[in-house]
């Protein structure tokens, strides 16, 4: 029995697995157990001697904390927002791609480039062009003839447009190269019997490429839904969650609430509840595709 224990690839899957329980399975233990408890860092307890509390944490996020209920809402609006515009702009992209042409690796390389800036420097960028002296009101005066300003980052309602615009600038390349490999799959006998029976690009691209693109579409909704619910970077360096708390997001919260005010079990109560939302989101949208696999 020990033999097998200490065997060679028992050795040399071992750090490996080590690994796996610091980095994974540790952590998501601690924090399950502290979601159930009252612990923060001012109490003079060890984590593992909280006060046991049971679902009291969940309850108050969840009927008194009208904060974290906004918050979830805002990240949904973000979600709804970038992910209709990357769909389009990126199947748009990947439609003129499509065929050959002149430059058209060299194109593909300028415009991926959004993709490989990490999201502190995209959002310092956009944080210079959204000042009130910034180059975007300066442009929006240029085509309206006034001297217009206004200073976004700092009113409750358009404070969210810059986080929104830096988050579709950055992935919408991400996007656009999935559905641009997605369309190379579109059979090219059933693309030229349709154009021999006269169909326009239109009823091409909906009866014929989009049903097949499916699929794909579902799995980028997923994965990418799944990053903006973890968006941070962007709304930190934008704004901080503010003016007040009018764009804090869910991860936000999350820093403002476990960081600055050390509400640590609280916020392990809050991760669960967004996880679960999350959970339930990727399976609903996925139904499809697995009614679909089931199918074929």
């Amino acid at each position: 029995m020990w033999k097998k224990l200490i065997s060679f690839p028992v050795l040399m899957a071992a750090p490996v697995q080590l690994l796996i329980w610091f980095v994974v399975i540790f952590p998501t233990i601690v924090v399950v157990w502290l979601a159930f408890c009252y612990w923060t860092p001012q109490t003079g307890k060890t984590w593992w001697h909280a006060d046991f509390v049971g679902i009291e944490n969940f309850l108050n996020l969840l009927s008194d904390d009208p904060r974290f209920i906004w918050s979830i809402i805002r990240t949904v609006i973000i979600f709804l927002v970038c992910m209709s515009v990357e769909l389009v702009g990126g199947m748009v992209m990947a439609l003129l791609f499509q065929r050959n042409f002149l430059g058209k690796k060299l194109l593909v390389s300028v415009l991926i480039v959004p993709m490989m800036v990490i999201p502190l420097v995209i959002g310092q960028s956009f944080y210079m062009l959204f000042l009130a002296q910034g180059p975007f009101n300066q442009i929006i005066s240029w085509l309206t003839f006034s001297n217009f300003q206004f200073d976004w980052l700092s009113h409750p309602v358009w404070a969210m447009v810059p986080i929104m615009l830096g988050e579709i600038w950055n992935w919408t390349p991400l996007v656009f190269l999935i559905f641009m490999s997605g369309l190379t799959t579109v059979p090219e006998n059933q693309i030229r019997a349709a154009q021999g029976l006269g169909a326009t690009p239109a009823q091409i691209f909906f009866r014929i490429s989009l049903p097949i693109l499916k699929p794909l579409i579902l799995l980028v909704i997923v994965i990418r839904g799944m990053e903006i619910f973890k968006i941070f970077d962007l709304v930190y360096v934008l704004t901080g969650g503010g003016p007040g708390n009018s764009t804090e997001t869910i991860t936000m919260y999350m820093y403002n609430v476990g960081i600055a005010f050390m509400r640590v079990s609280y916020v392990a109560a809050s991760s669960f509840i967004v996880l679960f939302l999350v959970v339930i989101g990727a399976v609903r949208i996925l139904k499809p595709l697995q009614y679909q696999l089931l199918e074929d």
